[in-house]
Parts: structure tokens; C-alpha cells; sequence
């Protein structure tokens, strides 16, 4: 049996200067860490969580499934998001070490500003924890 952890998903959200910012001012959330401490589980928590509400459409990308090996780079990523997109509902764009797609940061640039998405990322690896995702404007 599985468990909706709902105390650990407030804990995701972004603070700033004492007071919770909106998920939808402009922010990517990223979950990084080391192997197998628990990013996935809580992306999956985030998205059974946002799934309960049907004006929200969530566009899941797990990197570690084989039914995603045909995304290799930020073009690919855009087309399969673009092929998921709903307009008049909130696009939640979740997407499970973002490290193995190449040049990812340009993709997460872009939807981050769009007022119907929120992206959501995991990461395990140094490309995650550099300056690449510090440095993203939205």
C-alpha cells in the first residue's frame, strides 16, 4: 500500500525572505540530491497530488523508463511537451533526472515563464548541482 506523504510536499515549496512564494511566480522547483533518496518518490507524491484536481494536466517525463529513451535533447523534450499540452488547464511539467537530456536548460527557461505551467525537476548528478540551473532566468 502506498502512502500519500501530504506533510512533505508543503516542505517542497519555495521560500523567500521568510514568507512562502506561489508556485506560480516564476520559480522551477528542482529535487536534487544523491541516488536514491527519495527525488523520484516525491515527484510521483507532487504529481498524484496535483492529479486530484482537474484543471490541472500533468506532463510526466521519467528518463529512467525505457518509454522515454526517444528524448535525447531540449528538441525532443519541447515536441513531447508540446504534444502533452492542454490549453485552459495549469500544465504541471515534471520531469525525473532532467540531467540525461541534453542541453535541458533551455526547455526549463522556456515553459517557466508560460502562466499556465509550473516545472518540476529531479537531478542526481554534478550537471544538476553546477551553475547550470543557478543561473536560469525565468
Amino acid at each position: 500500500m502506498k502512502y500519500k506523504r501530504y506533510e512533505y510536499t508543503p516542505k517542497t515549496a519555495i521560500h523567500q525572505s521568510d514568507r512562502e512564494v506561489s508556485w506560480q511566480e516564476d520559480y522551477i522547483i528542482v529535487l536534487v540530491g544523491q541516488r536514491r533518496v527519495g527525488k523520484s518518490y516525491m515527484l510521483k507524491m507532487i504529481r498524484s497530488i496535483k492529479e486530484e484536481d482537474d484543471n490541472n494536466n500533468i506532463i510526466y517525463v521519467d528518463k529512467e523508463k525505457e518509454q522515454f529513451d526517444f528524448i535525447h535533447n531540449y528538441q525532443d523534450l519541447n515536441e513531447y511537451i508540446k504534444s502533452k499540452w492542454v490549453k485552459g488547464k495549469m500544465n504541471y511539467i515534471l520531469v525525473d533526472e532532467i540531467q540525461d537530456i541534453e542541453m535541458f536548460e533551455r526547455i526549463v527557461r522556456s515553459f517557466c515563464t508560460e502562466p499556465d505551467a509550473e516545472v518540476i525537476v529531479t537531478g542526481s548528478n554534478a550537471k544538476m548541482l553546477s551553475s547550470d540551473l543557478s543561473t536560469l532566468p525565468c
